[in-house]
């Protein structure tokens, strides 16, 4: 599975140069699928598509069974909220080795059935035929930032399912693996593990059941991304507390977006 999803990263991100911030500030209510990334998958067969706050889509399917084979397709999209039509205009394809495989872009998607985590849908004229697929908002097509000359410290890296990973060195390094959203200037996080330490008998990983929310501010430019300065091991106690219902981001203590005194800029590699 993450050799699957490691290399249809890879593929997706050979072309695309969409920003990875939602529009919406604050609220994704009518933003609908603005950064967001749909996957399916049933054995080894697989469906995912990538949806950009510029209009573009990317979809991808294949089979990972044995031998990995992908296609891919990349173009425009437009959404009718009255019929719940999503059109696709494609521009790009790429096919895999294996042309048994290949299948075209459909250029309808049907949403039967549509909530915060997952959605029902039908592809082309074929309105019987429903698949459920998970479904991950506010993601970035940002491979990583960083900050100073060194990618290997003070970094995040982001994957297109809603995970992250965030470096952190002061008295001691510190990784933690998080579930991630972007939306607006907020970076909402749900931190699964923290590892401290390096080497191989002075690390020590804490998971935590259930996560642990908080959120940091991020203020966009082109090349680089300022982000809040302050340790993440000191504000994971409850304050910076989230909501993710009907679309809509809700933070328990607002005061908390306002006070920001101290930022570090990070490098985009996309």
């Amino acid at each position: 599975m993450t050799t699957k999803i490691g290399l249809l990263k890879l593929i997706l991100l050979i072309s695309i140069t969409a920003y990875g911030q939602s529009k919406s500030t604050g609220a994704m209510k009518h933003t609908y699928f603005s950064n967001e990334y749909w996957s399916w998958s049933k054995g080894p067969y697989f469906k995912n598509y990538y949806f950009g706050n510029d209009g573009r889509f990317i979809y991808s399917n294949g089979y990972s069974g044995g031998i990995y084979a992908v296609n891919s397709s990349e173009g425009k999209y437009t959404y009718d909220s009255l019929s719940k039509e999503i059109r696709l205009q494609t521009d790009k394809e790429v096919s895999g080795k294996i042309t048994a495989l290949t299948e075209p872009t459909s250029n309808k998607i049907e949403l039967k059935n549509l909530n915060d985590t997952t959605l029902t849908v039908s592809f082309g004229n074929d309105s019987s035929k429903l698949i459920t697929m998970s479904r991950r908002v506010g993601v970035t097509t940002d491979q990583y930032w960083y900050k100073g000359k060194n990618s290997s410290h003070d970094a995040i890296r982001f994957t297109l399912f809603g995970q992250a990973e965030i470096v952190q060195e002061s008295d001691i390094r510190r990784a933690y693996v998080c579930n991630y959203h972007i939306s607006g200037d907020i970076l909402f996080l749900e931190i699964i593990s923290t590892t401290t330490g390096e080497g191989h008998h002075g690390k020590q990983t804490k998971l935590f059941t259930p996560t642990i929310k908080t959120f940091l501010k991020v203020r966009f430019d082109k090349e680089q991304v300022t982000v809040e300065k302050v340790e993440l091991a000191k504000i994971m106690d409850g304050k910076r507390n989230w909501n993710f219902q009907d679309m809509e981001f809700h933070i328990e203590n607002m005061a908390l977006t306002k006070a920001v005194t101290e930022w570090d800029k990070y490098n985009r590699v996309r």
